[in-house]
């Protein structure tokens, strides 16, 4: 026990230098824990190189240990960022879960008729976008690829609930609905599809995954009505 708490302080130790603290930025960046670990790994050998560079000439050291502290130190740092923007996203994108229709209609500002969506298509359009909420993708900083991908790949999951007779076009494009108001992410990519998508020719509107493009063909239904 009491050596590892002897290495925890000399990674402590170790991550009071500045140049650690590269680690944490491209932990802010990365996609998936494994990226960042990486990363923060490299950042721990560039410190070590700096460190030999610095020290070698005057004192011999243990290059070995000294790597084995540098390497932790650097991805302890990056695994630190890439939680925090974890954290700090699944705070961001929380909102209130919608789970009846009144609150649809208060959320939507009664801008729907509660007439025109039974209880049942509700309901099943709640399950799909619960479904579908853990596989919202990234959508990048900024990023309009990114942004436009997410819809897309949120779409071909409900155009899978499709196939499988699980809910039909009116309850897909409800639970969109319900995704765009629950998740700040997902909003922001269906901005970005409601910006870019009209603008797509034939072919690449044919290409659209069904829900997309019944979600288009509403957008500028309405577009043109106003």
């Amino acid at each position: 026990m009491r050596e590892i708490f002897g290495f925890l302080a000399t990674v402590l130790g170790t991550m009071a230098d500045p140049i650690i603290w590269i680690a944490l930025p491209l932990g802010w960046r990365s996609k998936k824990i494994e990226q960042a670990l990486v990363l923060g790994s490299c950042v721990g050998l560039f410190n070590l190189v700096i460190f030999i560079l610095v020290t070698q000439p005057y004192r011999r050291v243990n290059i070995g240990e000294i790597a084995i502290y540098k390497i932790f130190a650097g991805a302890l740092v990056a695994i630190l960022g890439y939680i925090t923007v974890r954290i700090v996203k699944g705070f961001q994108n929380r909102a209130e879960r919608i789970g009846t229709i009144d609150q649809l209609i208060v959320a939507l500002k009664n801008k729907i008729d509660p007439i025109d969506i039974s209880a049942d298509q509700f309901n099943t359009a709640r399950d799909a976008a619960d479904k579908v909420k853990q596989a919202i993708p990234e959508i990048g900083t900024m990023s309009v690829k990114g942004r436009m991908n997410a819809f897309l790949a949120v779409c071909r999951h409900l155009d899978n609930l499709l196939d499988e007779g699980e809910l039909d076009q009116f309850e897909a494009q409800l639970a969109l609905m319900l995704l765009r108001l629950e998740s700040k992410a997902f909003s922001k990519a269906a901005v970005m599809f409601d910006l870019r998508a009209p603008r797509l020719d034939m072919r690449e509107r044919a290409e659209l995954p069904r829900v997309a493009r019944g979600y288009l063909a509403g957008l500028e239904i309405t577009t043109s009505n106003r």
